[in-house]
C-alpha cells in the first residue's frame, strides 16, 4: 500500500473539481440552462467556490516546509544554494504550464478572430504570453490568459520566500546558539502572522505572496504537527491562531483553510481505518481500488487546474457560434466541457506533469 499522504491527494481532488465547477457556472453560457432547479447549488459555486483556492495555499506550505527543510538544515546532508531550489521549483510548476498557457493562447486567438471577428494585436499577444511563462503577469498588470493562473505566480513567490525564510534561519543558526528548527519556525510564523493578521485584509496587495502567508502557514504547522507526533499540541495553536484572526477581521474564506488544516492533521488516521476495519477481503480490495484511483486524480489535479479554462471557453464559444436554443444541448456541452477539461488535464499530466 502506498506511503504518501492521501489526504493530500483527496484535498487536491475536491478543489481542482470546485475550481472547475466554479469557472464553469461562471464563464459558460450554458450555465442559465443547467441551474435551473438547482439555483442555491450554483450560487455557492459562483461566490463561494472561489475560496477553495484556500487549500491549495495549505496544501502548499505543508509541502514546502516538507521539501525545503532538507536542503537548508545544517545537520542534513543535502545542500542547494537558495537560486537552485527556486528555479527547481519554476521548472516543476512550469513544465504543464507553459503548454497550457500555449494551448490558452490558441483558444483566445481563435476566439478573437472567429467569435468577436476582431482584429488581433500580435505585439500585444506575444507580450502578454511572456508574461505569463515567466509568471509576471499580475505583477505588470497584464491580463490573464486563463482564469486561476495567478495561483502558480503566487505559488512560486510562496515558495521562494519559505525558501529564503530558511536560508535565513540557517544563517541566524551558525552565528547564534539557536539551533536552525528554532530559527525556521520563529521566522515562518512571524511571516503567517504577519500574512494572516495584516496583509490578508488588504486586497490591493492580492498579487504578492504575503498575502496569502497565513493560509500557507496553516499547512507548515500541519506538518510539524505530524513530525513532531504532537496534533493535539498543533491543533490548538492553529485553532487559536484562526480565532485571532477572525476576531480581527471575519473572513469566510480562512474557515476553508481551517477545513484543510483539519483534513491534513487527522485525514490519515482516518484512513488507516477507512482500509483496515473490515476483515472482508473484497470490500478492502475496492477500498484500495478508490484510493489508488484519488491518487491518481491526486497528481493530475494541478494539470487539470491549468488546463480547464482554455476548455471551457472553448466550447462555450462554439454554443455561441451554434446558438441551439435547446436545454438539452446546453446541459450536454456543459457536462461536455467538465469531462473534457479532466481528461486534458489527466492527458496533460501523463505526457508533460510526471
Amino acid at each position: 500500500m502506498s506511503k504518501r499522504n492521501f489526504s493530500i491527494d483527496l484535498l487536491k481532488v475536491l478543489a481542482s473539481q470546485v475550481i472547475v465547477l466554479h469557472h464553469l457556472a461562471n464563464y459558460s453560457p450554458m450555465t442559465s440552462s443547467v441551474q435551473l432547479g438547482l439555483q442555491g447549488l450554483f450560487d455557492l459555486l459562483m461566490w463561494e467556490g472561489r475560496y477553495v483556492v484556500q487549500i491549495f495555499l495549505v496544501i502548499g506550505g505543508f509541502l514546502s516546509v516538507q521539501s525545503l527543510s532538507k536542503y537548508f538544515d545544517p545537520a542534513r546532508q543535502v545542500q542547494s544554494s537558495l537560486p537552485q531550489v527556486i528555479w527547481q521549483r519554476y521548472l516543476r510548476l512550469g513544465k504543464p504550464y507553459w503548454v497550457a498557457m500555449l494551448i490558452a493562447t490558441m483558444v483566445m486567438i481563435m476566439v478573437e478572430l472567429w467569435i468577436l471577428q476582431d482584429k488581433l494585436h500580435w505585439g500585444q499577444t506575444l507580450y502578454q504570453l511572456l508574461a505569463h511563462v515567466l509568471l509576471l503577469h499580475d505583477v505588470l498588470g497584464v491580463e490573464a490568459l486563463s482564469a486561476g493562473v495567478w495561483y502558480v505566480a503566487i505559488d512560486l513567490q510562496l515558495f521562494a520566500l519559505t525558501a529564503m525564510a530558511l536560508c535565513a534561519a540557517k544563517y541566524l543558526s551558525q552565528k547564534t546558539q539557536v539551533a536552525f528548527h528554532t530559527w525556521a519556525l520563529i521566522l515562518l510564523l512571524a511571516l503567517s502572522a504577519a500574512g494572516l493578521y495584516w496583509f490578508n485584509r488588504n486586497p490591493d496587495i492580492d498579487e504578492w505572496a504575503i498575502y496569502f502567508f497565513g493560509s500557507y502557514g496553516l499547512g507548515m504547522m500541519c506538518h510539524w504537527a505530524i513530525l513532531q507526533q504532537r496534533r493535539a499540541v498543533w491543533s490548538a495553536i492553529i485553532v487559536g491562531f484562526l480565532s485571532l484572526g477572525l476576531w480581527i477581521e471575519w473572513r469566510e474564506r480562512l474557515l476553508v483553510a481551517a477545513f484543510a488544516a483539519a483534513v491534513l492533521l487527522y485525514g490519515e488516521p482516518l484512513r488507516e481505518w477507512f482500509l483496515n476495519n473490515n476483515r472482508n477481503y473484497a470490500k478492502n480490495a475496492v477500498r484500495a481500488k478508490v484510493i489508488s484511483w484519488i491518487e491518481q486524480w491526486g497528481d493530475a489535479s494541478y494539470s487539470v487546474f491549468l488546463i480547464h479554462y482554455p476548455i471551457i471557453l472553448l466550447i462555450s464559444s462554439l454554443m455561441l457560434v451554434w446558438e441551439p436554443q435547446n436545454r438539452a444541448a446546453d446541459y450536454s456541452a456543459w457536462l461536455l466541457a467538465w469531462g473534457l477539461s479532466l481528461g486534458a488535464g489527466f492527458y496533460l499530466h501523463r505526457k508533460v506533469g510526471q
